[in-house]
C-alpha cells in the first residue's frame, strides 16, 4: 500500500530519498537497516532538541491517529496510516462516540403518555 504525505513532510522526505539514491530509505551510518531502539533514541534526541522532550514515538503516533480522528475520517483511514488493524484503531485511536443517538430520542417517547 503506498501513503499520500503532507506537503509539510515533503522537503525531508526528498532529502532522505536523494541521500538513499536506491538503498534504504532510513539507513544507518553504515547503510543497514536501523535498529529500532537507535532509531527511538534519535527521535527522542530530536524532540529534546527542538523543545518537544516530551513527545515519545508512541505519544507522535497516538496524535497522528486522533488528528485522523478529528477530521472525520473512517477506522479503515486511521488503520492504513498506522499499519494497524481496524479493531486496534478502533480501540486505541479512535474517540468514544454516541452510537445510537436517533434510538435514545425515539426510545424517550415510548414512556410519555402524551405522546401519540
Amino acid at each position: 500500500m503506498l501513503l499520500a504525505l503532507p506537503q509539510w513532510s515533503l522537503p525531508l522526505s526528498k532529502r532522505h530519498k536523494e541521500a538513499a539514491r536506491d538503498g534504504i530509505l532510513f539507513a544507518s551510518f553504515t547503510g543497514r537497516l536501523l535498529d529500532p531502539s537507535n532509531v527511538i533514541n534519535s527521535i527522542a534526541e530530536a524532540m529534546d532538541a527542538v523543545g518537544y522532550g516530551w513527545v515519545t514515538s508512541h505519544v507522535f503516533r497516538k496524535t497522528v491517529g486522533t488528528v485522523i480522528d478529528e477530521a472525520g475520517l473512517s477506522t479503515t483511514a486511521i488503520a492504513d496510516q498506522l499499519s494497524n488493524t481496524r479493531a486496534v484503531a478502533e480501540r486505541h485511536y479512535r474517540k468514544r462516540r454516541v452510537a445510537n443517538q436517533a434510538n435514545a430520542a425515539a426510545l424517550e417517547k415510548m414512556l410519555d403518555p402524551g405522546t401519540p
